[in-house]
C-alpha cells in the first residue's frame, strides 16, 4: 500500500469567500438537515443556508453587533450554523461553548472571552438572562418561539449592507478546549487557519455524499471536520442534536459517512455485531470466528444491510479507538480512518487515507503541517496553528518553542510516514527506579477485556516518598458482561483478568491495584475521561 496523490479540492483564504463559492457551486443541493423530536427531517439548501447567514449578519449589524465577540451555547441545530457563521461573516468573534456545562462555568467563559452578546438556546437562556454577572451580555434566543435568528433574519434582508472580505489574519473563533487535567483554555482561531485546515482535510480524505455529524459544534473538531470540510466537498450533513435520538436519526438518514469519537464507533460496532446475534463477540475478540468462512460474508451483508446498509466510512478522532473496533467494522465492508487533531492546531493534524490506511495510527501528517519529536512529545509547525491564547500572552508562550507548538501528546513516526500516539505527557507515570509508564497503554489492554466498559490507569503511592508509586487502575465494569453479579464478585472477575494482562507485562508495567466504580467516568466533550 502506497500513498498517492491528494484529491482535488478548492482553496480559499477566509469564511466569506468560501461561503459565497460553495453557494454558487452547490446552490440547491441540499446542505445542512436535522431530524425533529417527532423524526421529520428538515433540510436547507447551499442557496438557503447562504441567504440565511448573509441576513443574520446583516441584522447583527444593524442592531450594533457587528465586528463583537458573540457566544453561541446550544445543541447542534441548523440555527447553530447559521449563527456562527454569521457572526463570523459580521466581521466578529463566534464563541463557541459547551452547553452541558455548569451555569458558573459557562458564565465564566462568557467573561473570559469579553462577550458583547450571547446566542443560548431555551435550555440555558433564562438561567443565563437571570445570572447578574451577565447584565452587559446581550441575550439572543436560539430557537424557540422567539428566535433571535429568524428576527435578525428579517430585519437583515431589508438593509443595504456592505460585503467586506476579511483578512485572513483576522480572528474568526474562541474555541474552548476540552481538557482532561485543568481549565478549559479560550483558542483563538483565524479566518486563514480555520479554512486552509478544512479545506486541506478535503483533499487528504474522500468523504462520500451523505454525512451524519452527531459531534457537537461547540468543538473543533464537530465544527470544522465534522461540517466545514463536507460543505466545501458540497455534501449533505445530517445534524444530531439530541444525543438520545441519536441512533433513531442515524438509522433513518442511512449515511454512506459517519464523523464519529470512539465511543460512538463502538457504538456503531455494537449495533452490528448485536444484528448478527451474538454482539458480546466483539469483546471476546471472537467475531471473525463467529462463522465459517463460506457464511462469513452473508452473515455481515446481512447485519450490514438490517441496521446501516449504507455505510462506507467512519472517520473517527478526539481520543484512541481500539484496533478490535476498527478490524470488526472492516469486516462489514466499512472504512474506518482514525485521525489526530488538537483545538490549537484548527484541529486536524494528521488523518489516515481511504487508501493509505495504517489501523491503530492517526496516519499521515497533514501537507500544510510538520512535526517533529523532542524526548517523545509531538511538535507541530504549520499555517493553521492558533493566533493563540486569547488575553493570555504568558501562556502562549509557554505552548511554543522557536515557532513550534508543543502539543503535550507522545507519539513516534514509523518508516511509512506514519503517526503513532503513545501517551500525554502530563499522564506518564514516572517510577522510583526512573522507569516511565504509559497510562494509555495499559488502557488499551484493560478495555478489550471481556468485564471492562472503561479504566483509568493512575499512580498509586505505595510509600512516604511522593515518587514511590506503583500502576494502579479504576475500572467501570460493563454493564451487560456484569449483570447480577455482586461488587465482590465483579472484583474477583476484574483481578482474575488483570492478572492475566499483567503475565504478559514487565513487572514495573504490571497493575498492582484495582478498584471498580458504579457509574461512567466524566468525559470531555469529545468523549476522554477526564483524569
Amino acid at each position: 500500500m502506497k500513498n498517492y496523490p491528494l484529491y482535488d479540492y478548492d482553496r480559499y483564504s477566509d469564511f466569506v469567500e468560501c461561503l459565497d463559492a460553495i453557494a454558487e457551486k452547490y446552490a440547491e443541493s441540499p446542505a445542512v438537515g436535522e431530524y425533529t423530536h417527532s423524526g421529520e427531517y428538515v433540510s436547507h439548501s447551499y442557496a438557503q443556508l447562504r441567504s440565511d447567514i448573509a441576513a443574520t449578519a446583516s441584522g447583527l449589524e444593524s442592531v450594533g453587533l457587528g465586528s463583537s465577540h458573540i457566544a453561541v451555547i446550544g445543541e447542534s441545530s441548523y440555527l447553530y450554523v447559521v449563527a456562527t457563521l454569521a457572526i463570523i461573516e459580521a466581521g466578529g468573534v463566534a464563541v463557541t461553548i459547551d452547553v452541558e456545562q455548569a451555569q458558573e462555568t459557562i458564565a465564566d467563559m462568557l467573561l473570559r472571552a469579553d462577550c458583547a452578546a450571547m446566542f443560548a438556546s431555551p435550555s440555558v437562556y433564562e438561567l443565563l438572562t437571570a445570572d447578574p454577572r451577565l447584565t452587559k451580555i446581550s441575550p439572543l434566543l436560539l430557537g424557540g418561539e422567539n428566535d433571535a435568528v429568524a428576527g435578525l433574519i428579517e430585519r437583515g434582508a431589508v438593509a443595504v449592507r456592505e460585503k467586506k472580505r476579511p483578512s485572513p489574519d483576522a480572528p474568526a473563533m474562541i474555541v474552548y478546549t476540552s481538557g482532561t487535567t485543568s481549565t478549559s483554555k479560550p483558542v483563538l482561531l483565524s479566518h486563514g487557519a480555520l479554512v486552509k485546515n478544512f479545506c486541506d482535510a478535503m483533499g487528504v480524505v474522500y468523504i462520500p455524499r451523505r454525512v451524519f455529524n452527531p459531534l457537537p459544534l461547540y468543538h473543533v473538531y464537530g465544527f470544522a471536520d465534522g461540517l466545514m470540510t463536507n460543505l466545501v466537498r458540497g455534501n449533505e450533513v445530517c445534524l444530531a442534536g439530541n444525543i438520545k435520538h441519536m441512533m433513531r436519526d442515524m438509522k433513518m438518514f442511512s449515511p454512506q459517512a459517519v464523523m464519529s469519537v470512539p465511543l460512538i464507533t463502538d457504538l456503531i460496532c455494537r449495533t452490528m455485531t448485536a444484528a448478527m446475534g451474538d454482539a458480546a463477540a466483539l469483546k471476546r475478540g471472537t467475531l471473525m470466528s463467529m462463522f465459517k468462512h463460506s457464511e462469513r460474508e452473508n452473515a455481515f451483508s446481512e447485519a450490514k444491510m438490517n441496521t446501516f446498509p449504507h455505510l462506507e466510512l467512519v472517520i473517527s478522532g478526539g481520543a484512541h479507538l481500539s484496533e478490535q473496533t476498527a478490524k470488526a467494522l472492516t469486516a462489514f465492508n466499512i472504512t474506518v480512518l482514525q485521525g489526530y487533531g488538537i483545538t490549537e492546531c484548527s484541529p486536524l493534524v494528521a488523518v489516515n487515507r481511504n487508501k493509505y490506511n495504517c489501523i491503530g495510527s492517526v496516519g499521515p501528517v497533514l501537507p500544510s503541517y510538520e512535526i517533529k519529536l523532542r524526548d517523545g512529545e509531538i511538535l507541530v509547525r504549520g499555517e493553521s496553528l492558533m493566533s493563540g491564547y486569547y488575553n493570555d500572552e504568558e501562556l502562549t508562550r509557554e505552548s511554543f518553542e522557536d515557532g513550534w507548538y508543543c502539543t503535550g501528546d507522545l507519539g513516534k513516526i514509523d518508516s511509512r510516514g506514519f503517526l503513532w500516539i503513545t501517551g500525554r505527557k502530563k499522564n506518564v507515570i514516572v517510577l522510583k527506579n526512573g522507569k516511565k509508564v504509559s497510562p494509555e497503554e495499559l488502557e488499551g489492554y484493560i478495555n478489550s477485556l471481556p468485564s471492562v466498559g472503561e479504566s483509568m490507569v493512575y499512580a498509586s503511592p505505595t510509600g512516604a516518598e511522593a515518587d514511590d508509586v506503583v500502576p494502579a487502575v479504576t475500572i467501570y465494569p460493563d454493564p451487560a458482561a456484569t449483570a447480577g453479579m455482586s461488587s465482590y464478585e465483579i472484583l474477583e472477575q476484574l483481578q482474575r483478568e488483570i492478572d492475566r494482562v499483567n503475565e504478559s507485562l514487565p513487572p514495573f508495567k504490571q497493575i498492582r491495584v484495582v478498584n471498580i466504580r458504579e457509574t461512567e467516568f466524566p468525559k470531555t466533550a469529545t468523549k476522554k475521561i477526564k483524569r
